[in-house]
């Protein structure tokens, strides 16, 4: 597996233990590690043990919404407490090394503490933070501790996430203010969750906010160096853990930012690797914004009969989803029509113009989009 990518750290406090010991088998290529007894019996600090390789470990399952601060506070006195609940283990253990893992990351205040308690002790002290853990995240770990991320049903690979309920919350109140197009106030929250999102080291929930932002960017603010830069980092996430859906989204968007620059190959580049994707999971709203937009670049190149071509399939694509499912598909019919209506008044075709601009209107009415549907009677 990629070592760049982020895995959510572990949330339950037995299957976070259960989740060390597998690392440290993994990484020795042995099973000589074994889970120390159960809850409830006397640990002497330990909750997992190695004979062979002479190692104790200590597991701290942290709650992440707390401040950095208070995390360090609570590892340094359970870790004076390991380290005095040590003199009671077993004889039967020897040990030359004494490890603390936490999920949460590393803080160099907490390894200079253990580093300098090693020299006050007859054995090695090492601190291991989620970031040090990461690296030696397997296929085969993955596969167990992250299974979602394997899913073989491409129609159905789009990596579920729990958002913690604060950053929720903050996306309820962002989309509130994108309602009611006060763009500014709705970025500010979304960069206010992406600072609180980064002590729950997942970057499923970063790319989230990212990829929410980067539309506001495309949308409102027609900022596509900073659009670009978010959808960049997103597309690292999704195909590392191989979110085909969200990958051929962040390529379509990509393909938009592109056009906002009038770097036009570029743009239908990425559209049709969004396209490609769109194919092969079989989604037809995907499917026909990807002919749309591959249409509009070539009505701004004005390649007039290709922009006709791709506007007709894509409007073919909304009928028939519009046929599956009632009003699904308003604004993409009237899109279409709509710009069928400007092809045809550059081409001088007075019924065309008409025809195709009375079907728009009546799309945007049913879709009632009172911007739309001024657009309609231009």
């Amino acid at each position: 597996m990629n070592i760049n990518y982020q895995y959510p750290p572990i949330n339950d406090e037995s299957t976070f233990e259960e989740f060390v010991k597998d690392i440290f088998n993994c990484y020795h290529d042995d099973l000589s590690f074994q889970r120390y007894g159960v809850k409830g019996q006397k640990q002497c600090g330990i909750d997992i043990f190695s004979k062979t390789h002479k190692y104790v470990i200590q597991c701290k399952k942290k709650d992440l919404r707390k401040s950095d601060k208070k995390i360090r506070n609570e590892l340094i006195k359970e870790i004076n407490d390991s380290i005095e609940a040590l003199k009671d283990l077993s004889d039967e253990i020897e040990f030359t090394d004494f490890f603390i893992i936490s999920t949460a990351k590393r803080d160099n205040f907490i390894q200079d503490y253990v580093n300098k308690l090693s020299k006050e002790k007859e054995y090695n002290i090492h601190f291991w933070g989620w970031d040090d853990l990461q690296p030696h995240i397997n296929q085969k770990i993955c596969k167990k501790y992250y299974p979602h991320f394997f899913s073989t049903d491409k129609n159905s690979i789009k990596t579920r996430i729990e958002f913690p309920d604060e950053i929720k919350n903050m996306i309820n109140e962002s989309d509130n203010y994108l309602d009611k197009y006060e763009y500014d106030r709705a970025i500010d929250i979304i960069l206010n969750a992406q600072n609180i999102a980064q002590k729950f080291n997942n970057s499923l929930i970063n790319a989230e906010l990212n990829l929410k932002l980067a539309i506001v960017y495309i949308d409102a603010k027609k900022d596509s160096v900073k659009a670009r830069y978010l959808l960049l980092n997103c597309l690292h996430t999704y195909e590392n853990v191989e979110d085909i859906e969200n990958t051929a989204y962040s390529f379509y968007l990509l393909g938009l930012t592109y056009i906002d620059e009038k770097k036009y190959s570029r743009a239908k580049a990425n559209i049709e690797q969004s396209l490609e994707i769109y194919n092969e999971l079989k989604d037809k709203s995907g499917i026909a914004k990807c002919l749309h937009q591959i249409g509009w670049i070539f009505d701004l190149t004005d390649e007039l009969e290709k922009a006709l071509e791709f506007y007709n399939k894509s409007l073919s694509k909304y009928l028939v989803i519009n046929s599956l499912d009632e009003n699904k598909a308003n604004w993409g019919l009237a899109s279409c029509y709509h710009h069928i209506g400007l092809i045809h008044r550059k081409k001088g075709n007075k019924f065309e113009i008409e025809s195709n601009f009375l079907k728009a209107i009546e799309w945007y009415e049913k879709g009632d989009d009172k911007r739309e549907i001024a657009l309609g009677h231009l």
